[in-house]
């Protein structure tokens, strides 16, 4: 059978990571970074260009953080 760690208190208002948008995350062993940020919000009919920018921002964060390789 597996063994798992868990992380948690059974709070019921639940469980915060960094307090701050200063504080650093990480997850499976990437170096932490602070929050990032998001791109600017597309409105209506959006150029293909600000939407590949939009798209590679959030893939640089989600790498960033180790949510994706």
């Amino acid at each position: 059978m597996a063994e798992y760690e868990q992380i948690g208190s059974n709070n019921p208002d639940g469980m915060k990571f960094g307090l701050a948008a200063t504080n650093k995350l990480s997850h499976f062993g990437a170096t932490p970074v602070v929050q990032q940020t998001k791109p600017g919000t597309l409105t209506g009919a959006s150029d293909s260009t600000a939407v590949a920018t939009a798209v590679n921002l959030l893939t640089t964060a989600l790498t960033n953080l180790g949510l994706v390789a």
